[in-house]
C-alpha cells in the first residue's frame, strides 16, 4: 500500500501562533487526526489529537491559550506520497 492512498490532500495547515482551540474546530470539521504547522507559510512542525490531549487537557491548560507552536512536534520528518506505508 502506498502513502497516496492513505494520506489526506491538500495538508489542512495552521500558523505556528493558532490557538488550540480554533485548530481543535477545524480538525473537527475536517474529520482529521491532525494539522500541519507552518510559520510564514513554510511547514515547521505538527499537531495531533494525541498533542493536545496530553500537553493541554491533561494538564488542565486553556485550549485558548495554548498556541500550536507550544505543542507542535518539530522538526517534520516526511516521504514522498508514492512511499510504501511500511517504509513510512
Amino acid at each position: 500500500m502506498k502513502v497516496k492512498e492513505i494520506m489526506s490532500f491538500p495538508a489542512i495547515t495552521e500558523d505556528e501562533d493558532t490557538s488550540v482551540a480554533v485548530i481543535l474546530k477545524h480538525m473537527e470539521l475536517s474529520r482529521i487526526g491532525g494539522v500541519v504547522i507552518t510559520r510564514e507559510g513554510k511547514p515547521v512542525g505538527i499537531t495531533v489529537d494525541y498533542d493536545i490531549a496530553a500537553k493541554v487537557i491533561l494538564k488542565d491548560r486553556s485550549p485558548d491559550e495554548v498556541k500550536a507552536k507550544e505543542i507542535m512536534s518539530s522538526p517534520l520528518i516526511t516521504v514522498g506520497s508514492g512511499a510504501s506505508v511500511e517504509e513510512a
